[in-house]
This record gives structure tokens, sequence and C-alpha cells, in this order.
């Protein structure tokens, strides 16, 4: 029943012949039954630690946050992942679904580094479950601004690297792309996890040994294979890479400047950074429309290449990613 409710309330919210204040009265709506089933659940021991083969539910917000969780969580932990594959935590709307199954969750692993997706949705997703226990995953991680290309009054960069870029003042969300950053976050779901469920403590903190084993592998690879790069800069739509280039000493030159898409003048300062910084791949991701990114390739005689900010197996796409910028970085 719980499923056909959730199918149609979904169906709902997708008509596009309902106007938003009908959508925000379903969702409201929405978020007084979870409620209901939170209260239900409490009182039938559902979302309550792990006993024998009872699973407790865990919630996140991104796909590589699922890796973390299940890998330290082991057969322990039921993730729901909050911003699905193809979406993008800028604009995603959780479904009827999504909500009942954070209703029934014991911890909430949130990313904490101003992601647009907790800044909206968090609220209701507490109010859904007041008794969740949620994990800041950006708690010790030092957060930078956002770094944004400078463009001249007519479409040059100044010449002096110094002036060629100015910081919105914003904080840079994407702090899991740094292997580093996800040590981190790694720490601190177990530590909260053991907290939680202290009886399979000694398990958990296997796990993320072995975990961090691999991501520090990783990020030694990753130093070693940039060390020498004598070109250092990419260019990206998106500007997803901030912190996985301030590990390994490299710099991103985004496209798109505060969400939005780069104007002809922007389009003419990047064609010259790419000329100055002999730049031929312009690297988007699949959550974006890469229209502009192929306009540019165009332009300078490239080729655009994907990569994935958000893919679930985050030890493997890293592998992937740090090939796909070495290839480029020579």
């Amino acid at each position: 029943m719980l499923i056909t409710f959730g199918r149609n309330v979904n169906n709902l919210l997708h008509n596009k012949m309902l106007g938003g204040d009908v959508k925000r009265l379903i969702l409201a709506l929405l978020v007084s039954f979870a409620l209901l089933l939170s209260g239900c659940a409490s009182q039938t021991g559902a979302g309550a630690a792990p006993t024998g083969e009872e699973k407790m539910g865990v919630a996140v917000t991104l796909l590589p946050q699922k890796q973390i969780a299940e890998r330290i969580g082991g057969n322990h932990v039921d993730v729901v992942v909050m911003v699905p594959p193809g979406a993008s935590p800028h604009s995603y709307e959780p479904t009827p679904q999504q909500m009942a199954k954070v209703a029934d969750s014991k911890i909430y692993f949130m990313v904490g580094s101003g992601v647009e997706f907790e800044i909206v949705w968090m609220e209701k997703v507490l109010q859904t479950n007041p008794q969740l226990e949620v994990v800041n995953g950006s708690e010790n991680i030092k957060l930078i601004e956002m770094r944004v290309h400078e463009h001249g009054e007519e479409g040059k960069t100044s010449g002096h690297e110094e002036e060629d870029y100015h910081y919105e003042g914003a904080m840079d969300p994407h702090v899991w792309t740094s292997v580093r950053n996800t040590e981190a976050m790694a720490r601190s779901f177990y530590a909260k996890l053991v907290d939680t469920d202290p009886k399979n403590a000694e398990e958990y903190k296997k796990n993320l040994d072995g975990y961090l084993a691999e991501l520090h592998s990783l990020d030694s690879g990753a130093s070693s294979t940039f060390a020498g790069a004598t070109n250092r800069k990419f260019i990206v739509f998106h500007p997803a890479w901030g912190y996985f280039a301030a590990d390994y000493g490299l710099e991103q030159i985004a496209m798109e400047d505060a969400g939005k898409e780069p104007t002809p003048r922007a389009l003419a300062t990047l064609v010259e950074a790419a000329g100055e910084n002999s730049i031929k791949v312009v690297f988007v991701s699949p959550q974006f429309s890469a229209q502009s990114a192929n306009s540019l390739a165009q332009e300078i005689g490239g080729k655009v290449v994907v990569i994935d900010p958000l893919a679930e197996d985050y030890i493997g796409n890293t592998k992937a990613v740090i090939s796909a910028f070495s290839s480029t970085l020579k």
C-alpha cells in the first residue's frame, strides 16, 4: 500500500498541469504522512540499531557517500540515496518513496558543505524523522571558496594570473571530489556508526581501516601521476573539481559562472585561456548540458570528455578521473 501511495503521489508531483502551489501542498501532506509513519515505526522498533539480521537504515545525500556507508557499515546498514543517478543535487526534489525511507532511517549522512539539496530539504527531512542521527561529513574538512574566472572588458584576461580570478564568497560544496576529504568523511561516518551501534564497533573499525587503505593508495598514486605535469590547468563546464585540483597543485577553469551558461565574452576568454595553456579538452559532467562545452571544443580544435563527480563507485570512478586528467596534463 505504501509503495502504491508513493507512486501515485510521485505521478502527481510530475504532472505538468499542476501548479507550484498544488505541488507544495502535496509535499506538505506527504511530510505529515511520513511523520505518522515514523511514529508507528518507533513503536514497532523499526529503524533501530541492527539486531540479528535486521539492518540499520542509513540515508545519504549523494551516490559517492553510498560507497562510504556500505563499505564501513557492511551487512549492518541499508542505504537510501536521496539524489539518484543522473540527477543534480543543485535542483533535485526527493520522491515520496525516498521521504518514507528517511522516516524509517536511523542515521542521515550529510555532505555538510552547502550542497543545495541539503540546504533546501534537510529541515523537511528532520520533520519526517525528528529522532534522526545526523552526521556532518564536512565537520573536519576545511572548505574553500568558489574560484571564478574573471572576464575583462574586452573579453580578455588581465595578463596577470592573480587578477584573472575572483572569489564569489560562496563556499565550494564539492568536497567529496578530494580523496583526502573523503577519508575525513569516512572517519566522521564511522564515529557516528560506532556511537549508534557500539556492539559492532570492532567490525566497523576493520572495515574503516580497509577502506582508508584503498583511499590512501588512490591518493598516493594521484600525487605521483601529477607530480611531473608541466601543464597544470584544465577546463571544466561545472566547477566540481576545485578540491581535487587543490590536492595535486592543479587548477580548474570553469565555463559555468554562478550556475549560468557562459556569455559570448566569457567564451572568448576561455578560447584565449585554452590557447595560452595548450588545452585541447573540455571536461563535462553528465548531469549538465554539454552544448556550450561542444561549442568551445570546436573553437579550440579539441574534444569533450565526460567525467562524473557523482558516480556510485567512488574509488573506481576516481581512478578513471585521474586517468582522464593525466592524459591531458602533460
